[in-house]
């Protein structure tokens, strides 16, 4: 696995081929935190359908943009998670907001990453996705998550 750049050789893979191995997989995550979601309290994982999932964790609320008056506001954390929901129905359910909404007390959120309508669009199933194609489309949808959120005054790291 390339230390500098941990995408390079997985671009020519397929997603079945990617999440079929471990190794591939956990190069996978690196490659990801390195050119689309950064390091910023976001843990990336997959369900039992080798479906992607975003956690943000509590690392992540543990920054300014939810910080008022100097202590972690519940509102600002219910609002954005309200964003992401209007996000996501906007953006066709290819990505979808699951379990509990985050609070005081939940101090995590879970995106599912389904690529359905990326998968309609290139006419291929999931397997057989591109890791090159996937990227692309990830920093695509990331960037208008973040351009979003930072019209609502949610700068994040």
């Amino acid at each position: 696995m390339e230390k500098d750049n941990p995408c390079q050789s997985l671009l020519e893979k397929t997603y079945g081929e990617v999440f079929s191995s471990e190794v591939l997989r956990k190069q996978l995550w690196k490659c990801l935190h390195k050119t689309v979601f950064g390091n910023g309290g976001l843990k990336l994982s997959h369900d039992v359908d080798n479906i992607m999932l975003v956690e943000f964790t509590e690392r992540f609320f543990n920054q300014p943009a939810f910080i008022w008056h100097g202590r972690l506001s519940d509102k600002r954390i219910k609002d954005f998670s309200q964003i992401l929901l209007k996000f996501q129905r906007e953006f066709g359910n290819d990505f979808m907001i699951t379990g509990l909404k985050p609070s005081l007390t939940n101090l995590s959120l879970k995106l599912k990453l389904p690529l359905r309508k990326t998968l309609k669009e290139r006419k291929r199933r999931r397997d057989d996705l591109v890791i090159k194609d996937l990227l692309t489309y990830l920093q695509k949808i990331w960037q208008e998550v973040l351009q979003r959120l930072t019209m609502h005054n949610y700068d994040l790291e």
